[in-house]
């Protein structure tokens, strides 16, 4: 298990990442609190779903998930956990944005700590000037990648089991890891295009 300040840095990343996406001050502001206020119900949704993962589809009760599976396990707590009541209820909008950015801060948060570990540069000069990784370009479908990721999350909130919430978790961890692959061949392409390899 993550140490508390872990989580409260992790936590207050999303915040900070989900008020720079959203234009109105007062609505950023607004939703920033909702995310923290959520923090305990959040944790305790991650840490259900996490276990479960390990114990139910891990080989030999591995102690620890991967990044994409940790990422996966907070966008399905955030998905699900996220505290709206009467106050607040007009920024349920915001649900399935603030959801997709709790698991892209997670992945970016370990790739970041393995590049700078690994001494991998340009995988650091990336995050840095992309301000994360990149979403992949939807082929056939004219909406955004995260767009049509937000229409998938919204089913997510009727699933109720422990086991579909697992799977669902496995489901969007395959989702991560294709977009660290897509943005690692980016990082390829640009190495090469700056070496002059064509």
């Amino acid at each position: 298990m993550a140490k508390k300040e872990t989580y409260d840095r992790l936590f207050s990343d999303v915040a900070d990442v989900a008020k720079s996406e959203i234009h109105d001050k007062d609505v950023a502001n607004a939703v920033a609190k909702i995310i923290l206020r959520s923090k305990p119900a959040i944790l305790r949704g991650y840490h259900r779903i996490n276990g479960y993962v390990r114990a139910e589809y891990m080989k030999d009760g591995v102690e620890k998930l991967d990044r994409h599976k940790c990422g996966a396990c907070f966008m399905i707590a955030f998905e699900k956990h996220l505290i709206f009541i009467d106050d607040n209820k007009k920024y349920e909008a915001f649900r399935e944005k603030i959801a997709i950015v709790a698991a892209m801060t997670v992945l970016v948060n370990f790739a970041e700590d393995e590049a700078r570990k690994q001494g991998d540069f340009a995988m650091i000069a990336h995050l840095d000037a992309n301000d994360g990784f990149v979403m992949p370009k939807s082929t056939q479908d004219k909406k955004p990648y995260d767009k049509i990721w937000a229409m998938e999350l919204c089913r997510l909130r009727r699933i109720n089991t422990n086991k579909q919430e697992a799977v669902s978790a496995l489901s969007v961890a395959k989702d991560l890891f294709g977009i660290e692959a897509y943005n690692r061949l980016l990082t390829k392409i640009r190495g090469l295009s700056d070496t002059g390899v064509q």
